[in-house]
């Protein structure tokens, strides 16, 4: 099955814990919706369960490697886990 992503959701808990990665949540808006050439995989394991993983960058240039966690795939919503810098692509 193929998911997309329409809606990210926020609370003070996901953004707070990007920010412990220097990542604010309109750099992973960035990635994920605005980059043309952005990554996503799906990843299932049994610790921590589903997560769709993109690859992206921001306007800005950085490229940011972002967990999803599903609250509703089938509509596209889903919720910001962790993201991160990373090198390479």
């Amino acid at each position: 099955m193929k998911y997309t992503v329409y809606e990210l959701r926020w609370d003070e808990g996901n953004e707070e814990h990007i920010w412990r990665h220097r990542v604010y949540a309109w750099e992973v808006e960035d990635a994920v919706f605005d980059d043309p050439e952005r990554e996503a995989s799906l990843h299932r394991n049994s610790r921590h369960g589903e997560s769709l993983i993109i690859k992206g960058r921001t306007r800005n240039g950085r490229q940011l490697i972002i967990y999803l966690k599903p609250i509703d795939p089938v509509a596209g919503t889903w919720r910001c886990a962790t993201a991160r810098e990373t090198k390479g692509k």
